[in-house]
């Protein structure tokens, strides 16, 4: 999707995956994924 793409860094449309880096370790991987289902589930 295009979502996932983001995150991994894989899309080119000038979106940063950084801006997903939500545990502020340098990149957007599978435990940012985590917590941002976590934050639109409202559990954060």
């Amino acid at each position: 999707s295009l979502l996932i793409n983001k995150l991994n860094g894989t899309d080119t449309s000038g979106f940063h995956a950084y801006a997903f880096d939500l545990d502020k370790n340098g990149g957007a991987e599978p435990t940012d994924l985590s917590i941002l289902i976590n934050i639109l589930n409202g559990v954060l």
